[in-house]
């Protein structure tokens, strides 16, 4: 957790909410769909943790620097077992100015 609050301060927003927050976290893009209940990303740490519904620094430093009510409740549904969400890789890094 200590390294995912180093990197909340460096997220750059693209669009930040209400309910889609895409941002840039360390160079990686991060997409939290709350509508579609998805999230994207696509570090190497996120492709292994993915299938067990676990979260990597990119993800949690996005949730950190986000509304603090949405991402409470982004993390309460996530924890669901069998939950509605869906945690997708993504390629794509950083944005492009």
């Amino acid at each position: 957790m200590g390294r995912a609050r180093r990197e909340a301060g460096k997220v750059q927003f693209l669009i930040a909410g209400p309910d889609l927050w895409i941002a840039a976290a360390s160079a990686y893009n991060v997409v939290i769909d709350v509508s579609a209940k998805r999230v994207q990303h696509g570090c190497r740490d996120f492709l292994g943790q993915a299938r067990e519904r676990r979260l990597c620094k990119h993800v949690a430093a996005l949730l950190l620097a986000m509304d603090r009510e949405v991402a409470l409740e982004v993390l309460r549904s996530l924890t669901v077992p069998y939950g509605e969400w869906h945690l997708e890789v993504i390629a794509a890094r950083g944005f492009k100015n």
